[in-house]
């Protein structure tokens, strides 16, 4: 009886492993068929085979089937630990139910788990996408709970007051950072930028320090272009190759309406022009990966054109027509043949 006993603790373990490699590998489907056939087995998932179950979901972006699997947890009698509740909030985050991770939260109390550094990160992160008021509150309180918070925790609450611009808010994150020696990252000076749109100059000053990325520039040029600081905003699009920094569709979309907003549309049109040709924001001589126009861009020149007494013609051989019920944008150029989009 003992060894049969045995033989069961070890083959669960087993399935366990395998659950957790599905976990690793974003296969979630085979993580719930090895779950569903425990059974088969004479065998009983316990809260290693959940948790694991809820990662590969989680990884897997198929929220709703993870937080199934938590309520099967306590159906079953079960007791989930913090790393199953982080899991399920990781879930909440990937989905945006910040409401409901807050609830996983007041769970957690309930049964008295202690929250760790992981749990709050994740709580914190997913309150970022929906309510910055919960995220900032959660990181004050971390200290009552008996939790030093990280760059995650820091990063996360910018990136919420950025989404809605609570800017002296994120400022004050920031300040709070050099008091616990954590260094900002890439990641907390583009939130930052981002949270600044209304604060150009403030914004400028961020992007200056440390190491920015496009997604950097994208937000000081948007923030710029929201302060009708339209020669400022192309400025840096011209100064990112030297940084090594490649513009993206999206800094050249924030460049095109930072004109078009100050009814610069003749810049407008030359900035979409540059865009088409690849000839800005990349590496000197070099053309890969260049970005390409979007809708987005798109629209932007259509909107600069509908202020322009003689919009039909743009600086720069650009022609705004109707083909066949299609709006075209045609380059013409005396070097090369005509370069025709239609959308």
């Amino acid at each position: 009886m003992q060894k049969r006993g045995q033989g069961s603790k070890a083959a669960l373990i087993d399935v366990n492993k395998a659950i957790g490699a599905c976990k690793r590998c974003k296969d979630w489907q085979g993580a719930l068929l090895l779950l569903q056939g425990l059974a088969a087995q004479n065998l009983q998932a316990d809260v290693i085979s959940y948790t694991a179950a809820i990662g590969a979901c989680e990884k897997s972006g198929r929220w709703q089937q993870g937080l199934r699997l938590l309520h099967e947890v306590f159906a079953s009698g079960l007791q989930p630990n913090a790393i199953t509740f982080t899991a399920a909030l990781a879930l909440c985050d990937k989905s945006g139910r910040w409401e409901e991770a807050l609830a996983l939260l007041a769970q957690c109390g309930l049964l008295r788990l202690q929250a760790d550094l992981a749990l709050l990160n994740a709580a914190m992160s997913a309150c970022a996408k929906g309510s910055w008021t919960c995220a900032l509150e959660l990181l004050a309180g971390a200290g009552r709970r008996s939790v030093q918070t990280d760059l995650i925790s820091a990063n996360a609450c910018v990136s919420a007051c950025a989404k809605a611009v609570q800017w002296q808010q994120a400022l004050w994150i920031l300040a709070g950072m050099e008091p616990k020696r954590l260094e900002p990252d890439v990641i907390t000076y583009s939130a930052a930028v981002s949270a600044l749109e209304s604060e150009w100059e403030l914004a400028l000053h961020f992007l200056r320090l440390g190491k920015p990325n496009a997604i950097t520039y994208n937000s000081a040029i948007t923030a710029l272009g929201a302060c009708s600081q339209w020669r400022l905003a192309l400025e840096l699009i011209r100064e990112m190759p030297s940084r090594h920094v490649r513009a993206t569709t999206v800094t050249h979309n924030a460049a095109i309406t930072a004109c078009e907003r100050a009814s610069e549309w003749q810049r407008a049109f030359r900035a979409f022009l540059r865009l088409l040709q690849g000839s800005e924001g990349s590496p000197e001589g070099s053309n890969k990966g260049a970005a390409e126009a979007d809708v987005v861009t798109l629209n932007a020149a259509l909107s600069a054109a509908s202020h322009a007494a003689e919009w039909q013609q743009a600086p720069g051989g650009l022609f705004l027509e109707v083909w066949g019920g299609f709006w075209a944008v045609r380059l013409a150029s005396p070097d090369s043949p005509d370069v025709v989009i239609l959308f």
